[in-house]
């Protein structure tokens, strides 16, 4: 199955505001220098994630959840807390969990009250489907 052009702009809004979580995360919790983030032989152009400045340990987790999400085979995607095939390995899932607690409450104190109303937004009552794309092997 081809991605179609809604679900790839879907993926670029889940990978931008994934990048924002991040990059807020990082700019609180580590000294270490920052620069625009960049995956080799990924166009991020679709996206904000070039705009993101992290360090070297954000970027390392910011790639590695890149690469999930655009591999994820539910259409439409769920939380990944609720998924029932979880892609991350423990180390990043618990990584995760922490910069989305710290930077979702951050960014909802400080006026970003769609992120409330997204976090509210019950989950669905059905399974989402599974979509083998081209690209995913299995």
């Amino acid at each position: 199955m081809l991605v179609s052009d809604e679900h790839l702009a879907e993926i670029a809004k889940d990978l931008g505001v994934l990048g924002k979580f991040v990059a807020v995360y990082c700019r609180h919790h580590h000294d270490a220098p920052r620069e625009p983030f960049a995956m080799k032989g990924m166009n991020l152009a679709a996206t904000s994630l070039g705009k993101r400045k992290v360090c070297g340990e954000c970027a390392k987790l910011l790639a590695h959840a890149v690469t999930k999400r655009a591999i994820c085979p539910f259409e439409p995607k769920p939380a990944c807390r609720l998924c029932a095939d979880h892609c991350y390995s423990n180390e990043y899932r618990a990584k995760i969990r922490e910069v989305m607690k710290f930077s979702g409450r951050h960014l909802i104190l400080r006026g970003h009250l769609h992120l409330l109303f997204h976090f509210l937004k019950r989950p669905p009552k059905t399974p989402p489907e599974r979509v083998d794309r081209i690209c995913r092997k299995r």
